[in-house]
C-alpha cells in the first residue's frame, strides 16, 4: 500500500488562470462586503475544481483554514451546466451552504438555478405518526419529555418543512422518535395514508427538481450502498469535509443488527395485535442474541455456532412476523393499516440484514459494538474504495476537499494510490499568529505519572492564558480526571462535555471569555470559535487509534509491515491537524497550540510527519516561552 502523492500548488496555476472564472469569483467575494478580498489560494482551488468538472475528473484538494473553499468550489460548479450534489459531514456546514453560501453565489452570478437540501427520512416529521399519536394511550416519556412533545405538536401545526433543524428548542431523542420514522420502517408514500402530504417526500421531490442538492455524507453513503437509489442523477459531486468519508462510508456501506432491532420488532407487533405470546417469542430471540454477543463487546468476533444460531432464529422470527402481518391485512382495523405496513417493511428488511450478515466475507470485519445498553453486531468493509470507485463512474466529476487531508485519502476512497492530493495552503501567516508548544519534559503517555503531570501543565497554561482555553482529550476518563483537578486548582469557569448539549456548551464558552472547555473527540473538528474567547488549544496526546479497534486492526493486518505508516500515522495526522485548526480562524486570532505528548518532540521516526501536517506555527519545547506568549495575549 502506497503512502500517496501530494502536490503543493504554488505560483501560477497548473492550467493557467481563466479570466472569466476570476471575474465570477470577484463578484462573489465583492458581494460579501466588509472589504472582502479574493485570495490567491481561492483562485488556485477554483481553477482546479473547474478543470475537474469540465473533464469529469476526480480531484482531491486540501484547502487550509481561511481559504474560503466553499466559494472556491461553488463558483465553478454553479457556473457549469451540470446537476451538482454537495455533501458535508456536519449539519452546521450543510445549513451554512443551503441557507447562506449557495444563495449568495446564485445571487452574485445572477443564476436562475434552484438549490435544495435533502436529509435522511428520520430528520423530518412523519405526519402519519402524528395522526397515530392521537390514539396512543401511553408513551414511554419522562415528564419533561412530555412537555417537549407538546411543543413539537404545536410546531407541527405551522412548520412548512417538518425539518428537525427548524426547531428553536432542543428535543430528546425519544421525543423525536415518537414523531419521526427511519427509512427501514417507512413503507413508502404509495402505501402510507399520509403519503401525499409527507414532509420527507416533499423534500425529496424538491431535490429531484433542483440543480444543486445539498446533502450529508451519511445519506450519500446510503446512496452508494443502495446502488444509486436515493439521490437524483448528477454529473458532479463535491464532498466537503472529505477527511471523514472513509469512516462514514464504512458505516453506511456496512451492516448493523442486534437485540435492540428485534426488541423494536416486538414493540411494533404489539401496536397492531393483542397477541401476547408472539411478541414475547420475539423478545426471547432478542435476549438470546444479546447473550451471545455480550462477551465480545468492543471487539472483533467470528460468526461462531452460537451467533449463527441466534441470527438464524432471528431470521426465522422475521419470516413469521411477515406471515402474520399478511394474515392480518383483512381483519386489522383500518386505522392500524399504516402500522401494519411499517411492521411488514421492518421485518422484511431485518431478515435481509440477517442474511447479509451470515454471508460476511474476508473483506469485511465482524465486530460487536459496545453500546450503552444492548450490544450490536456490526459488519464493516475493511476498505470502501471499491464501492466508492464503482459508484463514481467515468462521467461523474468528484471533488474531495477539506482543511486537512492525509496523503493516503485517494487510496482509501477510490483505491488509486497515484492520485495526487493538491494542497493550496492557507492565507494565514501562522508563524506570526501562533505558537506550537510541546513539553518534552513530560513523562511518556504510558507512564503512571503522565496524567498527574499533564494536570499541572494544563493548570499553568490556563492561568497564563487567563482562561480562554479549549482542552481536547483522547479519552473520556482523562477528561473527567482533569476536570476534578481543575475544579479545585483553577479559578476560571470550567465547562465539560456531557454536562450540557454541544451547542449549549459552545454558546456558554463564547459568552464567557475566561471560561475553559474540556471535551473529547466530537469537539476536535467542526468547532468554530474565532476571536478573543479562545487563545489556547491543549491536546492531551497524539490521537493514535487504539490497538484493539476492530476495523483499524483489520486494516493493519491487511497493510502488514506498512501498517503504522499507512493506517496509524494518517489517522493521527488528520485528527491532530483538525484539533490544532480550532485555534486560528481569522487573521485577528492569536494563541498557542500545546500538545502534551513528548513523543511529538522526541520520536525521530515519525515526529516530522505529524508536525508537517500541522499549521506552520513557530515551535518551542520551552515552557517559559509558551507562558510568556500567552501572558502577553491575556
Amino acid at each position: 500500500m502506497a503512502i500517496g502523492k501530494v502536490t503543493v500548488v504554488i505560483g501560477d496555476y497548473p492550467y493557467g488562470l481563466m479570466s472569466e472564472l476570476k471575474a465570477e469569483l470577484d463578484k462573489v467575494i465583492a458581494g460579501l462586503g466588509a472589504g472582502g478580498e479574493l485570495r490567491p489560494q481561492q483562485l488556485k482551488m477554483a481553477e482546479l475544481v473547474e478543470q475537474a468538472v469540465s473533464e469529469s475528473e476526480r480531484l482531491f484538494v486540501e484547502a487550509g483554514t481561511g481559504t474560503g473553499k466553499s466559494f472556491a468550489y461553488l463558483t465553478p460548479v454553479v457556473s457549469s451546466d451540470q446537476t451538482v450534489v454537495v455533501s458535508t459531514a456536519t449539519i452546521a456546514l450543510q445549513s451554512q451552504l443551503a441557507n447562506h453560501d449557495i444563495p449568495h453565489v446564485l445571487s452574485s452570478l445572477g443564476s436562475s438555478k434552484k438549490a435544495a437540501i435533502l436529509k435522511g427520512r428520520n430528520n423530518y416529521l412523519c405526519k402519519q405518526k402524528l395522526v397515530e399519536l392521537a390514539d396512543e394511550t401511553q408513551l414511554s416519556l419522562q415528564v419533561d419529555e412530555s412537555d417537549q412533545l407538546e411543543q413539537v405538536l404545536e410546531w407541527a401545526d405551522s412548520t412548512p418543512t417538518g425539518d428537525k433543524e427548524d426547531l428553536d428548542f432542543s428535543v430528546a431523542p425519544g421525543v423525536w422518535r415518537s414523531v419521526s420514522i427511519p427509512a427501514n420502517e417507512c413503507p413508502g408514500a404509495s402505501k402510507c395514508p399520509m403519503g401525499e402530504e409527507c414532509f420527507s417526500e416533499d423534500a425529496r421531490n424538491e431535490a429531484y427538481a433542483a440543480d444543486i442538492i445539498v446533502t450529508n455524507h451519511f445519506l450519500y453513503g446510503l446512496h452508494i450502498a443502495s446502488e444509486d437509489g436515493l439521490l437524483p442523477d448528477h454529473e458532479t459531486v463535491v464532498f466537503d469535509e472529505a477527511h471523514q468519508l472513509p469512516e462514514i462510508f464504512g458505516t453506511t456501506c456496512g451492516l448493523d443488527i442486534g437485540p435492540q432491532a428485534f426488541k423494536n420488532l416486538a414493540s411494533q407487533f404489539r401496536t397492531v395485535s393483542t397477541d401476547k405470546d408472539f411478541p414475547n417469542a420475539i423478545d426471547k430471540v432478542a435476549d438470546r442474541l444479546g447473550e451471545v454477543l455480550e462477551p465480545s463487546r468492543g471487539e472483533a468476533c467470528k460468526l461462531d455456532t452460537e451467533i449463527v444460531s441466534a441470527l438464524v432464529a432471528g431470521r426465522s422470527i422475521c419470516e413469521k412476523t411477515v406471515s402474520k402481518a399478511r394474515g392480518m391485512r383483512k381483519s386489522v382495523n383500518p386505522d392500524f393499516m399504516a402500522k401494519l405496513e411499517r411492521l411488514n417493511q421492518y421485518a422484511e428488511k431485518l431478515a435481509v440484514t440477517a442474511d447479509s450478515v451470515l454471508e460476511a466475507d474476508k473483506d469485511q470485519v465482524v465486530w460487536v459494538e459496545d453500546r450503552l445498553d444492548l450490544p450490536g453486531l456490526r459488519v464493516t468493509p475493511i476498505s470502501v474504495a471499491g464501492l466508492v470507485d464503482a459508484a463514481l463512474d467515468d462521467e461523474t466529476a468528484a471533488v474531495f476537499t477539506s482543511a486537512t487531508m492525509p496523503a493516503t485519502i485517494a487510496d482509501q476512497l477510490i483505491g488509486d494510490e497515484s492520485t495526487e492530493v493538491h494542497r493550496v495552503g492557507s492565507p494565514f501567516d501562522y508563524e506570526e499568529l501562533g505558537l506550537l508548544y510541546c513539553p518534552a519534559h513530560l513523562p511518556n503517555p504510558n507512564s503512571p505519572d503522565y496524567r498527574e503531570a499533564t494536570h499541572r501543565e494544563i493548570t499553568d497554561l490556563i492561568n497564563a492564558a487567563g482562561g480562554r482555553t479549549l482542552v481536547l482529550f483522547t479519552s473520556y476518563s482523562a477528561m473527567r480526571e482533569a476536570e476534578i483537578h481543575l475544579l479545585t486548582n483553577c479559578d476560571y469557569p470550567i465547562l465539560t462535555q456531557g454536562d450540557n448539549s454541544k451547542s449549549h456548551l459552545l454558546k456558554q464558552f463564547r459568552e464567557k471569555p475566561e471560561a475553559c472547555l474540556l471535551a473529547t473527540m466530537s469537539f476536535w473538528q467542526g468547532v468554530d470559535i474565532p476571536g478573543d474567547t479562545l487563545s489556547l488549544v491543549i491536546i492531551d496526546r497524539i490521537p493514535f487509534p487504539r490497538p484493539n479497534e476492530p476495523i483499524t486492526a483489520a486494516k493493519r493486518d491487511r497493510a502488514g509491515a506498512q501498517a503504522f505508516a499507512t493506517v496509524d500515522i494518517p489517522r493521527a495526522q488528520t485528527l491532530l491537524a483538525q484539533a490544532a485548526g480550532r485555534l486560528i480562524r481569522s487573521n485577528e486570532d492569536r494563541g498557542v497550540v500545546a500538545v502534551l505528548d513528548p513523543r511529538l518532540a522526541t520520536a525521530k521516526s515519525y515526529r516530522w510527519e505529524l508536525i508537517n501536517a500541522l499549521p506552520p506555527f513557530k515551535r518551542t519545547k520551552d515552557k517559559d516561552t509558551a507562558l510568556n506568549f500567552l501572558e502577553k495575549l491575556s
